[in-house]
Formats: structure tokens, sequence, C-alpha cells
């Protein structure tokens, strides 16, 4: 099963190492924090696939109870290395957010699910983990959360246009026939939503992209309210004219339970 190809490779040493590395928040992570911050400083906070810890700093500085998951057990015992003893009021747990019953209702003031992490579950599992996100947040507190953008699968499915460099042209048409080889029956053009190998984890895994615009309606029609998304090069809100003439690989959305 593709899900659980995906769990066993974030589980890997490669994937820890490559996640452990990381500590910079992305523009539209710093723009949401900035905004939203203010809303549950002090509060309870919920870091929902948090890899090697790349978002924990910046949330724990905020809140008064940093709570960080993750499905894989190597990325949890990387974090609770990592933070050892740098705060009280962190700590770090084995969690998969299609399931987290170890969490009672209402209980966070701020959930956060960045980096695509969505993305990696599969159809039944992402309306699982949108249903669980919802149950433990507070009414009126923030759930944050990135996804890819379906327009950049229909460019990634074109043939690449010559470049300048001849030794660039045959770089992107090699990627190219393999993205084509390990996704032989998907056609992106005209879908709301698909699951491909595009690239990640040497094509090992599948990854959903989905058009923004049904991303907002499917957080309107599911209990949220003040819907926003955010361009990922520098943060920028989008207006909804906006969400779907957006090229950019992906982006992150934002939305209060009502």
């Amino acid at each position: 099963m593709p899900d659980d190809t995906n769990k066993f490779i974030y589980n890997s040493t490669a994937m820890v190492a490559q996640y452990g590395a990381q500590c910079e928040l992305q523009p539209p992570e710093k723009v949401i924090l900035e905004r939203l911050g203010p809303t549950f400083k002090g509060g309870r906070v919920l870091d929902i696939g948090v890899g090697g810890g790349r978002t924990t700093a910046a949330l724990a500085e905020i809140s008064g109870d940093y709570i960080g998951v993750d499905y894989a057990p190597a990325m949890i015992e990387h974090c609770r290395q990592r933070f050892r003893g740098r705060w009280q009021h962190v700590s770090f747990q084995v969690a998969d957010v299609r399931n987290m019953a170890a969490f009672p209702d209402a209980s966070f003031d701020f959930v956060l699910f960045s980096f695509n992490g969505v993305d990696y579950v599969d159809e039944s599992g992402r309306r699982l983990a949108f249903a669980e996100m919802r149950r433990v947040l507070r009414p009126d507190a923030w759930l944050a959360f990135s996804s890819h953008n379906i327009r950049w699968a229909e460019r990634m499915f074109q043939f690449p246009m010559p470049r300048e460099s001849l030794i660039v042209s045959l770089r992107l048409i090699k990627r190219w026939f393999l993205l084509r080889s390990h996704n032989l029956t998907v056609r992106p053009w005209g879908r709301d939503k698909i699951f491909i190998r595009d690239g990640a984890g040497k094509f090992a895994l599948t990854t959903c992209y989905v058009r923004p615009s049904r991303q907002i309606a499917g957080l309107a029609s599911s209990g949220y309210r003040d819907e926003q998304a955010y361009r990922l090069s520098d943060g920028a809100p989008l207006a909804s004219s906006e969400v779907d003439v957006n090229g950019e690989p992906w982006m992150y959305f934002a939305a209060r339970k009502k």
C-alpha cells in the first residue's frame, strides 16, 4: 500500500537525517505565526508531522504547552534527543493524525501540520486527518497546514521546453520520463485531486496534489471559517481569485474552527 510505504520511508535513517538538518521556517509559516501567534500565546499547541523538529523552536517560544507528534517513531526519538532539556513545556510523542485518541476534544489552541504532511496519507486518511484536527481544536482556534498545488503537477507532466544548456535540458527530460514511467495512467489536467509519485523519496513516496480552491471549499464545508491561502515564495495572503492561478509547488492554508 502506498501509505504503508510512505510511513516506512519517513521512518528511515536517511529521511530522519534529511529532516533533522532543517531548522528554517518557510515564508508562509513566518507570516502565519506573526499573524496568529497572539491568538494562542501561552496556550496549548499541537505540531503534527513534526519530523526532525524544524518548527519546534518557533512554536515553543510562543506556546505554554507544546506537543510535537509524528507517525514515524524514529523522527520522534530524534526530536527528543535534539531538544532534550531545552524547555520544560515541550514534549514529543508518536501519534497518527488519523487517530489522535490520546488527545481530548477541544484541547488545543493552535494546530499546525506543516510541510505538506497531510499529502502523504491516502484519500480516506486525508478525511480522517481533517476530522481529527478539527476535533482537538478549541472553538475559534486556528488550524494551519500546507498542501501541494495541482497546478504545479500539471506543469510537471508537460514535456519540458528546451533550455539554453543542453545538460540542463537533458536532465529535465530524464526527470520527465521518470515521472511519466512512475505515473503511467495519471492525467492531472481538469482534476481537483491526484495522487502521484512526484520524485519525493526518489519516487518512492506517493504525494497528493489538490486544487487550492477545492481545498478552501473543503474547509468551509467541514466546520471552518475565515479560510486563507498563503503563497509559498513570500507568504503573501492570496485573494480567492488568485489561488487557482498560483503555480507554485504548494501553499499554506489557515482556517478557524467554528
